[in-house]
């Protein structure tokens, strides 16, 4: 069997109120923020990546602070104010990172650049488990929980002060919200809403980006795959006896009959009459 070797990095410190990691379920959002608790009983504690040799590939789980935390190897209020993004979020999470513990630097004593790790793997997107990633951008696949992807756009005072999508500037997301933008459309969507725009502003994103992503990912535009899908919705309504042509263009929120019958015409290479004679089956 082949070995998997692992390499504990530690990558900085970071000081916290002693009730957020150990406060438990029932621990408040205030009381862990230790907003409410003396500087003199918040504790240093550990941070750590984990660099992990499988036969797979070269896995790194988690990448700590960024080297601009703290420029000169010693705490520095000013340095990490900047890195963090945030005065209250440095009220919450203060950090420091000692020479030779950012994650490049440990990468480069083990003789590994960062574009030899095959998988970047983000226990969660907060700055001690974040702050690091531009560090590692060069990596094959960085990877995060949907879940912890999608909190990190939800727009309220909470998340504004937890995540600062600047420790992910220049990391490729592209392959993460085209995966987004796929299962909204096979959320039947399409039925209501055919625009970019639309799909866009559910992602949190522009337009001209979504499109961006889209090409970089697949080649083709974000109304290419918004029309395959509506195309396929089209075909799947057509082929039951039990609904009419108009029926369908009723379901798929076309104003028209006429302007349906020009679309599929376009998108399917034959009228609705035509693909309904040929394809039409029993429900």
């Amino acid at each position: 069997m082949d070995k998997i070797k692992i390499h504990v990095l530690r990558t900085g410190e970071v000081r916290v109120s002693p009730v957020l990691p150990f406060g438990g379920d029932d621990c408040s959002l205030l009381k862990a923020s230790g907003i409410t608790t003396p500087k003199s009983k918040w504790i240093w504690l550990p941070v750590f990546s984990f660099l992990i040799g499988h036969p797979k590939g070269l896995i790194l789980f988690d990448t700590g602070w960024h080297r601009e935390m703290s420029p000169d190897g010693v705490y520095d209020k000013k340095a990490q104010i900047k890195s963090l993004g945030s005065c209250l979020l440095y009220q919450i999470n203060q950090g420091r990172i000692s020479k030779g513990e950012a994650i490049d630097e440990q990468l480069a004593k083990l003789n590994y650049r960062p574009s030899d790790i095959d998988y970047v793997l983000l226990s969660h997107l907060d700055c001690d488990h974040a702050n690091g990633l531009r560090q590692v951008k060069d990596a094959r696949h960085i990877l995060v929980s949907e879940a912890e992807m999608i909190g990190t756009t939800r727009k309220n005072f909470q998340i504004m002060i937890r995540y600062q999508k600047r420790w992910w500037e220049g990391v490729d997301q592209s392959a993460w919200i085209m995966r987004r933008f796929i299962d909204l459309l096979q959320q039947g969507l399409i039925r209501q809403h055919r625009t970019v725009e639309y799909y866009a502003s559910r992602l949190n994103i522009t337009p001209n980006y979504l499109t961006e992503c889209c090409i970089k990912t697949s080649r083709h535009n974000a109304s290419f795959f918004i029309e395959h899908f509506t195309a396929e919705e089209i075909a799947r309504l057509l082929k039951r006896e039990d609904l009419s042509i108009t029926d369908v263009a009723y379901q798929l929120d076309f104003n028209t009959t006429n302007y349906f019958t020009r679309y599929v015409k376009r998108v399917l290479g034959m009228t609705p009459s035509q693909y309904k004679a040929k394809f039409s089956v029993k429900k």
